[in-house]
Order: structure tokens, then sequence, then C-alpha cells
């Protein structure tokens, strides 16, 4: 490449979109009238660190199996040039917490079914405010005079916050993936799973609020830095002049790492009335 660099011959070929184009060769025909055929370069095996293609397919297990040629095709995918967004619906932001060994999806909108979104922490506040009118604040042991601190198991975080902890791929002792979990809810001294609001992070339960399948994200896809994951409606025009709109979501870098606050294993000062 640095020897002939500039000995490169540009073809053009116009084909369809949204199609699979496959060049066969060039017929080269040289001053003696003879003919030759050229093929690409690299039509050996696939895991051949030497056969580098620039346009390439993945193929696929062609790690474990070493006669698989190289998929010389090229793909030329239906991509629209520009498009309109609408407004988030759903936001979800991705939280590395090193504290407490977590990842947390965050979900700062949430759609309210009318076309439009509310704010994520707001409205756990205002279901928290619900749940603490129906719940007793009492405590099931009253603590004595002289007791000064009070020891907590653990203690909560907003019901925006949903944890993905991280688990052992199958098969692996050392590659990790993140999996949803859920925040335990205390209420009238009965636990509950807090679970997720958008249908981004909610993907695998269903209406009764029952996991039907788990749900993981690799755990390369969110860095230090975080991620934001957006949902709106999209819109656009074909060459043809035909409308399409969809719903589709997209992703952003992060803010950073955050603390959730979660800790358990507290002990803290009894706090006494003026009564």
């Amino acid at each position: 490449a640095l020897m002939y660099g500039n000995d490169w011959l540009l073809i053009p070929y116009t084909v369809p979109v949204g199609t699979l184009c496959e060049i066969k060769g060039i017929a080269v025909t040289d001053v003696f009238g003879q003919v030759n055929f050229v093929e690409a370069a690299n039509q050996g095996e696939t895991n051949n660190w030497a056969a580098w293609g620039m346009f390439n397919l993945s193929v696929a297990d062609a790690y474990a199996s070493r006669n698989i040629p190289t998929d010389t095709r090229t793909f030329i995918p239906p991509a629209t040039v520009k498009t309109l967004n609408g407004d988030a619906l759903e936001e979800v932001r991705f939280v590395r917490d090193e504290m407490s060994n977590h990842v947390w999806a965050v979900e700062t909108q949430l759609p309210d079914h009318t076309g439009f979104a509310i704010d994520g922490h707001n409205y756990a506040l205002a279901f928290r405010d619900l749940l603490d009118q129906y719940e007793s604040h009492s405590p099931l042991v009253p603590p004595g005079e002289n007791i000064m601190f009070k020891y907590i198991l653990g203690n909560t975080v907003p019901e925006n916050w949903i944890p993905f902890i991280p688990v052992h791929e199958a098969g692996g002792n050392r590659a990790i993936r993140l999996k949803r979990a859920s925040m335990p809810r205390l209420l009238h001294n009965e636990y509950s799973r807090v679970r997720p609001r958008t249908p981004l992070v909610r993907e695998g339960i269903n209406a009764l609020d029952v996991q039907d399948k788990a749900y993981y994200v690799n755990e390369e896809e969110i860095p230090r830095s975080g991620a934001i994951v957006k949902g709106n409606h999209q819109r656009t025009r074909w060459y043809n002049g035909k409308i399409a709109a969809w719903y589709g979501y997209r992703k952003h870098t992060g803010r950073g790492e955050g603390s959730s606050g979660l800790a358990y294993d507290a002990v803290t000062p009894v706090q006494r009335s003026e009564a």
C-alpha cells in the first residue's frame, strides 16, 4: 500500500439500493491482446490474517470452521440521507456505579401513552409519596429510651433507577454481561419488585409485571462515560417521494459515572422527637 499507493483505478458501477453486489472479477486486456481475468485478492479462508479486504461481509462462525471462504460481496443498505426527529418520548441514561458494582438504567423520560413524555424523576417521587400514604411509618420494634443508634440492613433508590448486575457468560469464567435486576419495594411488610416503565428497559416483562425472559446488555456497550438512549418518532422521504415513518432509538455518549447512594449494613443515630 505504501509503495504503490497511487496505483488505483476507480470504475464506477451503479447498483440498486438494498441489494447485495458481487464482482466476480475484472477482465484486463494488455497491449499484446491477451485477456487476463483478475479476481479479488482476498479469496482465501476467512481466518487468514493476510486476507485483508476493505468491504467484506462477516461470515457466521468463521473462526470455528477454517474452510469458509471470504464473502467479497458488498451490501448497499437503504440508508436515508436526512430524517425528521420528534421529541424524545423515552430517555434512559446508563451510568456505571463503581461503589455498588452496578450499572443503573435511569429512566429520565417516560412515555405517557398520549404522544408525550413525563419526567421520570418527578414520576418516581410522586409514586413514592402515593405509596407512603398507604404505609404505616411506625417501626415494627419500637426503640428503647436509651437506644442511640439503629441498624439499617439497606436503603433504597428512586424507582426510576433500574439495576443491571454483572453475571458470567455461559461457559466462561472471565467474560461478563449485564443482566437486568430489580430493586425490592416494601409495602405493608411485603416485598415486591420494582419494574421499569420504558419499553426499552421493559423488554421481556408482561402486563402483569412478571418477567417472561431475562434481559441482557453487553458489558462493553456501557463505557465509563455511560450511554444515553432516546426513543422518538422519525420520518423521512424516499427517493420516489414515498413517506416513511417509524419509531426508533438513538444512542449517545453519557456524562460520566454516577452514584445511586445504595448502601448496606449502615448504623445511624436514632432521631428523637421533641415530645
